[in-house]
């Protein structure tokens, strides 16, 4: 009988206070990392945080927290510079959903031979990019282990879906705590459920699914309808404590 071998790429990692675990990760990865994040996070902390236990580690990290609400696609240039004249071999995307994406514009950027706008426009880079870590915070990305993202293009405000290349992210800390709030918000922990609901349903009805993700996936129904539930029957803030390392 043939061995079936599974490789998980990212690595991804799910706990309370998984945070600390960036600096082994990136320790691993080895050089100097560029954090693209918001203001946004420095009322909680957060930022400085992430950059003590980078430190801790041995880790050099260099920080560009322009990111705004306001912001597009276009900062990644920016972002982008500072990670090449600070000679940055990893970028980690640290925030909200448009962070990340301004992120992964980043490390598609910083490394190649095309600026921000050329990827815009759909041209494809032939120099490597550089490996990027995403750790969400503020909200939830439904892209997060998608193969593209979506950019707001300055020049027309218009949407673009901008492919990534296989295996740029390396790994993805996803830490409650830096959810603040949204964790102890019913309605919040509702929606989430039951929107985690939905998007394994999509999955589990995939062509792309098989043996080992409809396992993972029927896992996911019971820990989702058990989250549900327990909002029905005891209306009120829940703890959810989880751990996982793929």
């Amino acid at each position: 009988m043939l061995d079936m071998v599974y490789r998980l790429d990212p690595e991804i990692i799910i706990g309370q206070g998984s945070l600390s675990r960036a600096g082994s990760i990136c320790n691993a990865r080895g050089g100097k990392v560029l954090i693209v994040s918001e203001q946004g996070l420095y009322e909680r902390n957060a930022i400085d945080r992430l950059g003590s236990i980078l430190a801790s580690s041995g880790v050099d990290s260099i920080l560009f927290d322009e990111v705004s609400s306001q912001s597009t696609s276009d900062i990644a240039q920016e972002a982008a510079d500072l990670a090449r004249k600070s000679c940055s071999s990893l970028v980690i995307g640290f925030g909200s959903i448009k962070t990340q994406a301004i992120a992964r514009m980043t490390a598609m950027a910083a490394a190649s031979d095309l600026s921000v706008f050329d990827l815009l426009d759909g041209k494809k880079s032939k120099k490597p990019y550089l490996p990027y870590i995403a750790i969400p915070a503020i909200d939830a990305d439904p892209l997060m282990f998608a193969n593209y993202f979506l950019a707001l293009d300055p020049r027309d405000r218009s949407i673009k879906l901008i492919k990534t290349p296989p295996g740029m992210c390396n790994a993805v800390i996803i830490d409650s705590v830096l959810y603040g709030s949204n964790f102890t918000n019913e309605k919040a922990i509702a929606t989430a459920a039951f929107d985690g609901f939905c998007t394994a349903a999509e999955a589990y009805c995939s062509t792309k699914a098989n043996t080992y993700s409809d396992g993972l996936l029927e896992q996911s129904f019971a820990l989702y309808s058990s989250i549900i539930k327990s909002k029905l029957d005891n209306p009120g803030p829940i703890q959810i404590e989880a751990y996982v390392d793929a």
